[in-house]
Formats: C-alpha cells, sequence, structure tokens
C-alpha cells in the first residue's frame, strides 16, 4: 500500500474527488435546520454590543441562545441555564420537557415518561383519571370507567345521571336528559376533520375543490395590471396566473417573475429573485445579492458597486484572496497557517487559540489540553458540566445524578432508555436485573489534542451498520503529515452497539479504533482534511 505526503498532487485529486461525491451522497447539511428555533424577532440589546453575531437580548442583556434560555412572563423576563434547542419555559423558569413538566406554572420532574397535567400534579391516563372542577385524581378502577363529576363510574354497566352514578338498565337518566360525560363532536364536525387538506387555514376536499392562494409577496400589493390580487380559478390556456395575477397569455411571456409575467427571450428584462428589472443592457446579469449589475464593467458585493470587473467580495468590499484571507465579510492578512472561525482569523499552530464552532477562544497557556468545545462555547472543567453531542449539533448542560447523553439529549436514565442514540421509555419490570444506562453520543474533531489527532484518525463511508460492528468502505488513513488510500473496508468492532450514535449509510465520518467523531468547524469534509494536514505538518 503506497504512502503519499500531503503535497503529492495523486493524494490531492483522491481527496477532491472523494469529498465531491460523498458530500453529495451525503445529502448536505439541511438537517440542521431540524432543531433550530426561528430567531428572526430577535433584535440586539440597546446599548449593549458584542462581537459575537449570535447573541441575542434578553431583560436588556445580551444572551447566548445556545447555552441560555430567555424566559417571559407578566411583562418580565428571565434567563436561565439551559439551551433554548431544548428547552421550553414555566413561567420564568427553563426546563427540559424530555425529563420535566409545568402544571399550572408548577415545575416538577416527570414521574414517568407519559406523564401529563391535572391542576398541578401529574397522572398516568392509562392508570388514573383526572375528575371534575377540583382536578380530583382518581385510580381508575378499569378502562371502562370514566368521571362523573368528582368520581367515576363504568359507561357499560352505570350511568351518571347530574353527578348520581345509577345502573344502566334501558337508558340513561330519562329520554329529556341533556347530562353528557363526555364531549362527543357533531357528525359534521367529525366530516369537517375528516378532511385533511388545507387552504391556508381552511380544511377542503381536494376531489371536489380547488385551493387557489398566493405563495409569494405582500397581500397588499397591486398587480402589474393594476388590480388586486384575487385567487381564482383559470384557464392556462388563455392566461398565465403568476402569484394570484392573472394576465392575457401570450406566446413569448410564459415564464413569472414573481406577481408579473414575462419571457425568457424578452429583450431589456431581468428575473432577480422574484422581482423584474426593466430598462436593462444586454449582457446584464444577477447578482448574489439579487441586483443587476454589468459583470463586464463591475462587481457587485451586498449590493455595493466596485467599478472593477472579475473582483473577489469580501462583505460590502473587495478583497485579494492571495494577500488576505475573508472571513465571514472580515479581512485579515493571510498566513501559512491562518484559518477562519467565524468572523475572526486565526493560527492553527497558536495552542492557546481554540475554535468553537465559529467562536474564537483565548486559552491560558497549560489549560490547552483541558478545556473542549461544546457547541460555540468552552466546558468550564470547574463547573457541573455535560455535553451532549449527536450528528448535527452539541449542547451542554448542568450535570445530574442518573442522567446520561443520547445524541445532543440529556435524558434522566430511571424515565428513558437509549440505544443507537434512540430515546425509549425505560421499563422496569426487572429493575434489579436492569444494566448501567448507555451513554450514546458521538465525540468531537476539535476536542482532540495534537498528539491524539496526528496519531492516526480514519475517514471513511458507512456502508452498512449491525448490533455487532460498523462497516466503512473508501477509506482514508490519515497519520501526521502522511495518507494511505485505504484500507478498502474497515470493520469497527463493538461489543454494543447501543453505545454509538446511530449512524447513517452513506454518510461520511471520522473515527479511530474506539469512537466517531463529528466536525462542526468545518462546512466539508475537504475542509477537515486540510485542517488535520496542516495542524499535523506544523
Amino acid at each position: 500500500m503506497p504512502r503519499l505526503h500531503a503535497s503529492n498532487m495523486a493524494l490531492l485529486i483522491y481527496i477532491v474527488i472523494f469529498t465531491s461525491f460523498y458530500s453529495f451522497a451525503s445529502g448536505g447539511s439541511d438537517a440542521n435546520e431540524v432543531l433550530q428555533k426561528d430567531r428572526s424577532s430577535r433584535k440586539p440589546c440597546k446599548g449593549a454590543k458584542s462581537e459575537d453575531p449570535g447573541m441575542h437580548c434578553c431583560a436588556g442583556k445580551p444572551y447566548n441562545p445556545e447555552t441560555h434560555t430567555c424566559c417571559k412572563d407578566k411583562g418580565k423576563e428571565k434567563t436561565d441555564n439551559m439551551s433554548e434547542k431544548v428547552s421550553k419555559c414555566c413561567g420564568l423558569k427553563a426546563y427540559n420537557p424530555l425529563n420535566e413538566m409545568c402544571c399550572d406554572f408548577t415545575l416538577q420532574a416527570k414521574p414517568f415518561p407519559m406523564a401529563e397535567c391535572c391542576g398541578k400534579a401529574a397522572f398516568n391516563s392509562k392508570t388514573q383519571l383526572c375528575c371534575g372542577k377540583s382536578r380530583t385524581i382518581l385510580d381508575r378502577r378499569s378502562p371502562d370507567h370514566q368521571c362523573c363529576y368528582e368520581n367515576q363510574f363504568n359507561i357499560k354497566t352505570e350511568c351518571c345521571c347530574k353527578g348520581q352514578i345509577q345502573r344502566k338498565v334501558s337508558g340513561c337518566c330519562g329520554e329529556n336528559s341533556t347530562t353528557v360525560t363526555e364531549m362527543i363532536p357533531p357528525a359534521s364536525l367529525v366530516k369537517e376533520h375528516q378532511r385533511s387538506h388545507f387552504c391556508g387555514s381552511a380544511s377542503y376536499n381536494p376531489e371536489t375543490e380547488r385551493c387557489c392562494q398566493r405563495k409569494h409577496g405582500d397581500k397588499n400589493a397591486l398587480c402589474p395590471s393594476g388590480g388586486k390580487p384575487s385567487p381564482t380559478v383559470y384557464d392556462p390556456k388563455t392566461h398565465i396566473c403568476c402569484d394570484g395575477c392573472l394576465t392575457m397569455l401570450k406566446p413569448w411571456m410564459d415564464q413569472c417573475c414573481g406577481d408579473a409575467p414575462y419571457g425568457l427571450a424578452q429583450r431589456g428584462v431581468l428575473c432577480c429573485e422574484n422581482r423584474l428589472f426593466d430598462h436593462r443592457e444586454d449582457g446584464e446579469e444577477c447578482s448574489e445579492s439579487g441586483v443587476p449589475y454589468k459583470p463586464f464593467a463591475e462587481t457587485v458585493c451586498a449590493q455595493k458597486r466596485h467599478n472593477s470587473p472579475g473582483g473577489h467580495c469580501c462583505g460590502e468590499e473587495l478583497y485579494q484572496p492571495k494577500e488576505t484571507v475573508c472571513c465571514k465579510g472580515q479581512r485579515y492578512n493571510r498566513g501559512k497557517h491562518t484559518r477562519c472561525c467565524g468572523v475572526h482569523a486565526y493560527n492553527i499552530s497558536d495552542p492557546v487559540k481554540k475554535c468553537c464552532e465559529g467562536t474564537l477562544h483565548n486559552l491560558t497557556i497549560g489549560e490547552e489540553n483541558d478545556r473542549e468545545c461544546c457547541g460555540s462555547q468552552l466546558l468550564n472543567p470547574e463547573n457541573q458540566e455535560v455535553c451532549c453531542t449527536g450528528e448535527e449539533q452539541s449542547l451542554f448542560y448542568p450535570a445530574k445524578d442518573g442522567f446520561q447523553c443520547c445524541g445532543h439529549q440529556y435524558y434522566d436514565s430511571t424515565l428513558w432508555s437509549c440505544c443507537a442514540g434512540k430515546l425509549s421509555p425505560a421499563h422496569h419490570q426487572t429493575t434489579h436485573l436492569r444494566p448501567a444506562p448507555k451513554e450514546s453520543k458521538l465525540q468531537l474533531v476539535n476536542n482532540m489534542n495534537k498528539m491524539q489527532l496526528c496519531n492516526e484518525v480514519f475517514i471513511g463511508v458507512v456502508e452498512s451498520v449491525s448490533r455487532s460492528s460498523t462497516v466503512f468502505s473508501n477509506v482514508l488513513k490519515v497519520k501526521g503529515k502522511e495518507a494511505t488510500v485505504g484500507p478498502d473496508v474497515f470493520v469497527l468492532e463493538t461489543s454494543d452497539q447501543c453505545k454509538f450514535f446511530k449512524l447513517t449509510a452513506g454518510k461520511t465520518y471520522f473515527f479511530n479504533h474506539t469512537d466517531v467523531f463529528a466536525d462542526f468547524n468545518h462546512e466539508s469534509v475537504l475542509e477537515s482534511l486540510h485542517f488535520i494536514l496542516s495542524k499535523c505538518s506544523q
């Protein structure tokens, strides 16, 4: 098996082909959007400045939603030590709904996974009933028992008549009784509920009805013809509908740009991000910011025009890639080991600089091997903190006895069990034989020290996963500043697959002989490989 230096062209060609194909096969990083909350309404704190663009405002002070939660109640705001990605608020107190519950603004630990609220108390709807205005919890005598005001009755053998329980004979409570023990919706509502297709906020039957609604733009805007958008049924042979605006169809204008019709062969117009620009010159194109420009005469950087064609943009300004490096709109002098960490640049050979998901931290001498990243923050060894890492993110929690990681979740092992990153309710029928709770999480590449990183690490694509092992194919072995193509197949053995976070077939991972790693500092496998080879070649 030949050994190749990092500078060798054959290895670089292999890496480019490898990463290009498998970044496509892995499906990109769109899954990151599953666990993000909408933060578009957040506003910066007035009078409080922070270099971290991820900081939000709560009670007039900046806070990091990756590590804290802002709770609002009765006009008051307060931050709490828990990531907003997994939290809810109970009044002004943040809590994790996986392990806790909020009943009538009373926070308490969940007694069991499927617990529900009955007033301020928790109850089990399978074995208990929550009855009456006083919210009395009763032990359910059988699955056939329901509430009768503050008591319970058997719906098969008894009747609840104005709070009195009677034996069922032929009917309940007389023919004129209006007493109802449970709400039964009328047939019309049942039929409406079965219509699961929605047009806006209203349901409809697609077999007999058609839904007409706008998809883009300002609902108060006027159509190019002057009238207001009016959703309606139309004949596509005679008209063209552009976002609620109906226009006579012309053979050369068969495309839509927002609410305006146009044609690809039409001269003098240009469609940029659903906005139609007219009086344009031949050769004009859309810039990345969505405005027309003349590429033969200018460069547009974030809507700012520069009279220099073919320039490279860094934010609103031009920059020289051979002399400077661009870090999310900020320019820095380029050096041999200069890399970006969010909006900052740093030297990866500097042991007191540590990058955690776009946030650059300054360490003190002696702690470079003790401080680890968790998301964008550093874990403090003096605090009782735990970092849980899944396939898409890392979150840290205050340490608690009996709690374990399952991916990025931190769970109470008396409530849940974890296998391969998936939680399920814990079964206590044989608690005396129950093994110690499993911890299922990934490790982080940026928490490996230089000795660990440069000793030996593999990168490969998951081909198959079983209970006893994981098979990687198309493997690269990186050791220091050298790399080897192969082995063709690497089988990572494990005595219990529950230990590992569930790996996805077809995706690319870093691993060694014992652990699988995630790299949230870099957006591609090629960037990760370049970082490792650069770090180990110093």
